[in-house]
């Protein structure tokens, strides 16, 4: 579109009149863009003006215009300008709007008419939402019946607001669709532009899709505007995906189908029609393109040939019309082929060309030797520069190489459709007659090939397996025999030829024959012995390369007969061909290809494992994550002042301790009692004098002293300065478990314990404020008590009748005797 409207432009810009209709007669037609109908529309406002045109005649013809242009692309995305000059080119109109003559009411008509037109169209937000808005206005100013204006404005809010989705949801699924680039040859797979070009690919399936799915809700009540914006959709996606075959085959497919479900006989030819006139302007683009000459050859026999015919005169036209697609294609793809020839040509001719420009080659300069002792002699020696010969040479071969992997593809590409153009005609055909070639049949298709050239060994097979299976005819032998002399060391049509012998003529004897030639000629009578010679390291490595590569050709050949001498040989030439597998093959397991022999299709008894004992079905057991301190996460809050990190326990508080009545929880002030009673509650005594006080003691205490296990691990033995063992204190004669334990700190964490720590969160992560125990110690220790004691306790005697403790004293501890939790 970008090209015809530059092309239009330039010539508009010279004005003359007849290139400029010749080439609007060209482009409108075929090209549905806004742009170029628009440079259309101007282009008739211009040579037809509206003042003075006392007659009417040009306001005629640029309304004819217009309903032209809206009727091409009035339903594209960004036809809102277009819709918004046609309202305002309406209501300039003669008449005026309102009045209660013929003509002011045939020129409201006309506004109202375009207004409803428009509010239908998803167009840009700005331009629907104004239009509405004058509508509405227009209704409630305008209409002299104000009852039938309130109705008319409530009969189009529904598709004004399915207009306003649509064109929501367009802009935000299509955001990125290029429609004004020029079309591109799609990138090939794995190479620059392909994602790119990919991503444009579905963005215009993705658009086509939107309108199948219907969204402005007009498949039921206006089944004609629903098949014309899909159609619109698929015209937009072959323009600007010109190169892109699957396109034209889908928009091509899309017809087909939806003429086959319409009832309208008119309706279903001109969806045939266009069905069709997609597929000859998606092969005129691309006439190498394999699926779209299946697909006319496809459609061709579908509708378009009259098969029921016995009649010579008519076999023989049904087989022409079918070699109209194929031809086509054939054609593209031999002058491809010698495109490529003239390519590689060129291509070496600029190389030699090159080197033959550059200034002569200097001598290289010997290079000293050094000499190094610690240098190792087996390492290998620095690779020497090429020379410019071997510069070229290697360029050479490396874009022969490139030219011959093409070639082959086409070859292929070549080969697959006369397969398919024989199998065609057979249908349509029968085998032919070779003679007369009246009919011509697959058999004419055949002989027309080979002349041809450029078939690969499928050709062969599938006319040799056709003669057989629909004919049964004994040519098929001799085509596999010359096929035969023609690919020696083809693989896969050895393959099918040992197949056909084995499964179909039972020829096991010259199965054999035919294999053992085949492997013969491709790897070469020593098989997997070492049979390179070169000194040279590369060339060793490109020989070793091309040696593995032929060994894996064979391979679908050795285990093809290898499992049917499995089933239905003898043992000795079972054990024959695994010795030949063996040397090609010397890293794969043995037993693969013992257990081989006995393979069924859908079971394998030697590889399932039988259940002897429960002991092999035992649950597995699943594996608990490890409790892992993950660090503080970044911007974790900071540590306070004299505290310990957050979620890590201070050195003073009481862990879980183990003495020798049990774990418990050591208190911070003093130690925990195990005494479920006051019964058992111990009273503390007073330490009795040492004989020995200061260095003396200290000194004299030695190995005689009881060991405390585990207290400096576990926080301190005694309570700061009091006179009495805390429980973590281990009397001499305390069993050796509860040391190791103690030794070895406290009892792991039960199963859940450890599953839930390592799923929360680390506590760094919290960020709120924190508690600071020591600041609310000190506060609770600052605070005067006098005034409110005096407030509430009328003086101290008061207060100490009323429970408060008096003069600073201690509160003597409850009684033991009325309660069962020891004071503490």
């Amino acid at each position: 579109p970008s090209l015809w409207t530059a092309y239009v432009g330039l010539e508009v810009s010279v004005f003359d009149r007849s290139r400029i209709d010749a080439l609007f007669s060209r482009g409108l037609p075929t090209v549905p863009n806004v742009e170029l109908w628009t440079m259309y529309l101007d282009y008739l406002r211009r040579i037809f003006p509206l003042i003075p045109d006392p007659s009417g005649q040009s306001r005629a013809i640029i309304t004819q215009g217009f309903e032209a242009v809206l009727d091409a692309v009035g339903i594209d995305p960004d036809s809102g300008n277009l819709w918004r000059e046609y309202v305002d080119f309406v209501k300039s109109g003669p008449g005026v709007i309102g009045g209660q003559g013929w003509q002011d009411q045939q020129k409201s008509d006309l506004v109202r008419k375009a207004y409803q037109r428009a509010v239908k169209v998803p167009m840009a937000q700005d331009i629907l939402s104004k239009l509405w808005k004058e509508y509405d206005q227009f209704e409630s100013a305008n209409s002299s019946n104000k009852a039938q204006g309130r109705k008319n404005v409530q009969e189009m809010g529904p598709h004004y607001m399915s207009a306003r989705s649509a064109r929501h949801n367009f802009d935000k699924f299509f955001e990125g669709l290029d429609r004004k680039s020029l079309p591109m040859l799609p990138p090939v797979h794995g190479y620059e532009g392909e994602d790119q070009f990919g991503d444009q690919v579905e963005k215009w399936k993705t658009w086509i899709d939107w309108e199948t799915s219907d969204p402005v809700s007009l498949k039921e009540d206006e089944t004609p505007l629903y098949r014309k914006r899909v159609l619109y959709a698929f015209k937009q996606a072959v323009t600007s995906l010109r190169f892109y075959p699957q396109i034209w085959f889908d928009a091509a497919q899309w017809c087909y189908d939806t003429a086959a479900t319409t009832p309208e006989v008119s309706v279903q030819e001109e969806l045939a029609a266009q069905g069709d006139d997609f597929l000859e302007q998606g092969s005129e683009a691309n006439p190498e393109s394999v699926l779209l000459c299946l697909k006319r050859a496809d459609k061709m026999e579908t509708s378009k040939l009259d098969l029921g015919s016995l009649d010579a005169q008519t076999v023989q036209s049904n087989g022409e019309k079918l070699d109209v697609p194929f031809e086509h294609c054939h054609k593209a793809l031999y002058a491809l082929k010698d495109s490529f020839v003239e390519r590689e040509k060129a291509g070496v001719a600029a190389i030699r060309e090159h080197f033959a420009s550059l200034p002569p080659e200097e001598e290289p300069e010997p290079t000293e030797q050094a000499e190094d002792d610690d240098e190792d002699e087996e390492s290998p020696a620095a690779e020497k520069p090429k020379s410019r010969q071997e510069q070229m040479a290697a360029q050479i071969k490396t874009l022969q190489k490139i030219s011959r992997a093409r070639l082959e593809d086409l070859k292929k590409t070549i080969s697959y459709v006369w397969v398919a153009k024989m199998r065609a005609f057979r249908r349509v055909q029968g085998q032919g007659n070779t003679s007369t070639k009246i009919p011509k049949g697959f058999r004419g298709v055949f002989a027309e090939a080979r002349p041809r050239g450029q078939l690969t060994s499928e050709v062969y097979v599938a006319s040799a397996l056709t003669e057989w299976f629909c004919h049964q005819d004994p040519s098929a032998m001799r085509i596999f025999e010359r096929g035969l002399k023609l690919f020696p060391t083809d693989e896969s049509y050895a393959e099918a030829y040992v197949r056909f012998l084995v499964e179909q003529k039972h020829d096991l004897v010259n199965a054999r024959v035919v294999f053992e030639t085949t492997i013969t000629k491709i790897v070469g009578p020593q098989q997997g012995a070492a049979m390179m010679t070169n000194t040279n390291a590369k060339e060793t490595k490109e020989q070793e390369e091309e040696d593995l590569k032929k060994k894996d050709r064979v391979r679908g050949l050795l285990w093809y007969m290898h499992d049917y001498e499995s089933k239905y040989g003898d043992l000795a030439q079972i054990q024959k061909l695994e010795k030949r597998m063996r040397e090609l093959f010397p890293d794969e397991p043995e037993v693969s290809r013992f257990a081989s022999r006995f393979a069924e299709p859908h079971f394998d008894g030697i590889a399932v494992q039988l259940v002897l004992s429960e002991s092999q079905v035992r649950p597995r057991a699943t594996p608990l994550p490890a409790v892992v301190q993950q660090p503080p996460p970044a911007g974790a809050p900071p540590m306070i002042p004299g505290l310990p990190p957050v979620g890590m326990p201070s050195p003073d508080q009481g862990g879980l301790r183990l003495g020798p009545q049990g774990p418990y929880m050591a208190s911070p002030k003093r130690p925990l009692d195990d005494m479920d009673s006051d019964a058992e509650h111990q009273r503390k005594f007073a330490r009795a004098e040492s004989p020995l006080k200061g260095a003396a003691g200290r000194r004299g205490a030695g190995g005689n002293q009881p060991a405390v296990l585990g207290s400096l691990a576990q926080g301190p033995a005694v309570s700061g300065g009091s006179g009495f063992i805390t429980k973590n204190y281990v009397p001499p004669g305390a069993p050796q478990a509860a040391q190791q334990l103690i030794q070895h700190g406290p009892a792991p964490l039960p199963r859940d314990i450890n599953f839930l720590l390592s799923i929360i969160p680390h506590a760094g992560t919290y960020n709120r404020a924190f508690f600071d125990p020591r600041k609310m110690i000190e506060l609770l220790r600052n605070i005067n008590l006098e005034p409110a004691r005096m407030k509430y306790g009328g003086g101290a005697g008061a207060g100490v009748g009323a429970g408060m403790p008096s003069g600073g004293g201690q509160m003597p501890p409850p009684s033991s005797a009325l309660s069962g939790y020891p004071g503490r």
